[in-house]
């Protein structure tokens, strides 16, 4: 018999569609057995849209009741909220209760007439008929909002309990949005939800950090994907909020936290509906990190106790060292400790270490901390070569790198002055700098300076190194250029010097060149700060008279003058002879070689002249090699085992050069 559960009554199901009932008492249900599972999904042919559109529900596949009326089965429609499990949902009437048969939220569907309830399994293989036509248009759902689950349920009368309860069930997640209207017409709905909570799992503590570790949540069935996660971080006591992290899987790391702190983190998940519920809360700490600051050849370390908080009270601390990454860790001490800083001695300036630590009870030991690279080190030592050159209200300074930098980098240089014979030091102003040379400026001439400069790295600043004496900054006319030189050429001169000893203190800016035949009245001319000058425009096997002097930045006039000793005279003469002449053989052709003439006669080289010869030298065969001062060419086109002589001869402006012939006559190979 088909029974429903009508208040506190039974009705047949019989009854209940004919309009009469037949009303016996039942105790009100306190409890269902365990939740029936879901059987499967439903979809709707309008995923999306306003309570005032309509749609159709459809399965996948053809779906049944355990059996039919006769055996007091019956289909019943739902809407009901997301914290209502539909296998724990009673029937009155057709319409969805709680186990105790209250409201709970949930509805049935409807269509454009009527509420889809008290429907009967076809009797053919029990089938249930999804409803078409659904709509929201109706008063009754007016006040829906948020997140439900809408299905349809498989139902059957307990004689014995008079509950009508769930035996299966079909739904669909479904997301219902409020809209401005006061009417029953006033929301729109799109299939799916937010994802269900992630399972956390487990947290471990790492320096300023913690890794967080979830298992995702089942996925809900017609739901989207999840897009991600985030982990939410509020204070030890789960109330205030700190930070959050996101991601896309597990574990999420939570970085920039405080070591030592005791923080509280749950785990959402996110899809196209927005952020799920939150799971469960778990707290943790970050680690405190093992400190190391390093010193000369030992490193002291630090650390917490706390962060070995499971083995309190603990009896010693095991510290070990060993080159960073490599070899096999020592212990760095030889008795129990129970202080948290210890100082590992014996180490070498400049090599790197690894060091760890981890807190024992007993026989138990701890996980250990680790810190590395560190490298111990100490301040640089002295420079060296240091020496300190007068300018003009300046002194250059130049020095060399020390010997030791104390086992770290040198970072800079400190660079000192004193007027008043070293009772105090001004520092000069020049940035943070590893080069080795520096004009110290905005002195005063004449004032006598010492001069110091100490080296510096991470550790610190080294010894410094003074001037043996004060240096007094000057100006002066520079003293004349060294080694002058005169070298006589067609209607010229080409001048060559070197710089003065003395600039003056300050730089050279000028050279004058003079020139003179009778030492009475001088031509002159200016070079700039080129060592080298050609004068122009002179007569051939004239004799000339040359000087040089120079002028720097400040200081007004040319210094003194260096000149030569003699008079040169500007010639033009052919040139001499090539020298080195070399003909090898080579496949019907010669290659040769040779060296320019040690005398051009005055003027440059401005040609070869090649000839070859294969009757001894009787007459000879000039090559059409264009103009060209290369001092290397190929002959070609020559009968291979014949003899040539071949000679060379050098062309300036004048004309051809006496020639030089090879030595022996060269054969051309096949």
């Amino acid at each position: 018999m088909n029974l429903k559960r009508v208040g506190g009554a039974v009705v047949t199901a019989a009854a209940a569609i004919s309009g009469m009932f037949v009303l016996s008492p039942v105790s009100p249900a306190t409890a269902l057995p365990a939740g029936t599972a879901a059987t499967g999904l439903i979809t709707l042919t309008r995923p999306t849209g306003t309570s005032a559109d309509s749609f159709n529900v459809q399965f996948g596949s053809v779906q049944t009741c355990p059996g039919n009326s006769d055996a007091g089965y019956y289909w019943n429609t739902f809407i009901a909220p997301r914290s209502v499990d539909p296998a724990t949902l009673t029937w009155e009437n057709g319409f969805p209760k709680d186990p105790n048969g209250d409201d709970n939220g949930a509805k049935t569907l409807r269509n454009l007439s009527n509420n889809i309830k008290n429907q009967l399994p076809a009797i053919d293989n029990y089938q249930i008929t999804p409803p078409n036509n659904v709509t929201f248009s109706s008063g009754g759902y007016s006040t829906l909002s948020g997140e439900y689950r809408m299905g349809i349920a498989c139902v059957k009368a307990d004689i014995d309990s008079g509950i009508t309860q769930t035996e299966r069930y079909w739904s669909t997640p479904i997301t219902i949005t409020p809209g401005g209207s006061d009417d029953y017409n006033n929301f729109t709905y799109a299939v799916g939800m937010t994802p269900n909570a992630p399972t956390l799992g487990t947290l471990t503590p790492a320096e300023g950090q913690v890794s967080v570790a979830f298992t995702p949540a089942a996925k809900i069935a017609g739901n989207p994907e999840d897009t991600g996660y985030t982990v939410v971080v509020k204070d030890s006591s789960c109330t205030a909020g700190v930070t959050s992290q996101s991601g896309a899987g597990s574990p999420i790391t939570v970085t920039g936290l405080a070591n030592g702190t005791t923080y509280c983190f749950s785990v959402k998940a996110s899809n196209s509906f927005g952020d799920g519920a939150a799971s469960t809360t778990s707290t943790a700490a970050a680690v405190a990190p093992l400190a190391a600051t390093p010193g000369n050849k030992s490193v002291v370390l630090s650390w917490s106790a706390g962060t070995w908080s499971a083995l309190a009270p603990l009896t010693d601390y095991a510290v070990e060292y060993r080159r960073n990454g490599t070899g096999v860790w020592k212990s760095a001490k030889t008795k129990a400790i129970t202080a948290t800083t210890f100082t590992v001695t014996g180490l070498t300036n400049g090599l790197d270490y690894e060091f760890r630590v981890a807190g024992k009870k007993a026989s138990t030991t701890g996980s250990y901390l680790t810190v590395g690279p560190v490298i111990p080190r100490t301040v640089p030592g002295k420079v060296r070569s240091f020496k300190a050159v007068a300018r003009n209200t300046s002194v250059s300074l130049t020095w060399a790198a020390p010997a030791s930098n104390g086992g770290s980098l040198l970072t800079d240089y400190v660079i000192e002055y004193s007027s008043n014979g070293g009772t105090s030091w001004s520092t000069v102003s020049d940035g943070v700098s590893t080069n080795t040379s520096y004009t110290v400026t905005g002195l005063v001439n004449a004032i006598a300076y010492k001069v110091r400069v100490s080296a510096q790295n991470i550790a610190g600043i080294g010894a410094a190194v003074t001037t043996a004496k004060a240096v007094k900054p000057y100006l002066s006319a520079p003293t004349a250029p060294q080694s002058v030189k005169a070298t006589p050429r067609n209607v010229s001169v080409v001048v060559t010097w070197k710089a003065p000893k003395d600039d003056g203190g300050s730089v050279i800016t000028d050279y004058r060149i003079e020139w003179t035949v009778d030492g009475l009245s001088w031509s002159s001319a200016n070079a700039g700060t080129a060592l080298t000058y050609t004068i122009p425009g002179l007569v051939n096997g004239t004799g000339y008279k040359v000087r040089v002097s120079a002028t720097n930045t400040v200081f007004f006039g040319y210094g003194k003058t260096a000149g030569t000793a003699k008079a040169v005279k500007p010639y033009l003469v052919l040139p001499g002879k090539v020298g080195s002449l070399k003909a090898t053989a080579a496949s019907a052709s010669l290659n040769l070689t040779w060296k320019a003439p040690t005398k051009d006669g005055g003027s440059e080289i401005t040609d070869y002249l090649i000839e070859y010869s294969s009757n001894g030298g009787t007459s000879w065969s000039t090559v059409s090699d264009g103009v060209s001062t290369a001092t290397t060419y190929q002959i070609t086109g020559l009968v291979a085992g014949t003899a040539y002589k071949v000679r060379v001869s050098a062309i300036n402006v004048l004309g051809t050069g006496p020639a030089l012939t090879t030595a022996k006559p060269a054969k051309p190979l096949a």
